[in-house]
């Protein structure tokens, strides 16, 4: 188990202050990609309302501490397409070491209250870097032509 560093484990972003004050490399990283998403999608990523509703819904499913700050780092992965939304529950499964139907009424909670009012926009965000598979899009080697696709 990790040591929380910081007590704010229902801010999407504050839950990682301490490792992103020693890695201004993945900040700057994060802060990039950030900026360059829907603002819907910024919204919940910023908002002071944010961490209120992820405290409502963690204190639902008793998390702790450690599950709470798991689950903020796996949204902020889903709003910035590090991983895939159609691997929530199994995700959330893994990470937080609960049964399916606990996993799947977290996601359902998620969906309903925090995703809901950017739900298109996430999708698209989602669908530019994954596939149906979910698993990245190739980029394709840019010095490759594929023939392929010639007429």
């Amino acid at each position: 188990m990790s040591i929380i560093r910081n007590n704010n484990v229902y801010d999407l972003v504050q839950v990682d202050d301490f490792y992103f004050a020693q890695h201004n490399d993945e900040q700057d990283k994060f802060n990039d990609v950030a900026s360059k998403l829907p603002l819907t999608i910024q919204a919940i990523l910023f908002s002071e309302e944010t961490p209120k509703i992820i405290a409502g819904i963690y204190s639902q499913f008793n998390l702790s501490e450690e599950q709470s700050a798991s689950l903020s780092r796996l949204i902020r992965k889903v709003l910035v397409a590090e991983v895939y939304i159609g691997n929530m529950i199994r995700e959330i499964q893994t990470r937080l070491q609960v049964p399916e139907t606990t996993a799947r009424s977290l996601a359902n909670a998620m969906a309903q209250q925090l995703f809901a009012p950017a739900i298109n926009e996430i999708k698209a965000v989602q669908s530019a870097k994954f596939s149906n598979t979910g698993q990245p899009k190739s980029q394709g080697d840019p010095n490759v032509i594929d023939l392929r696709s010639s007429n």
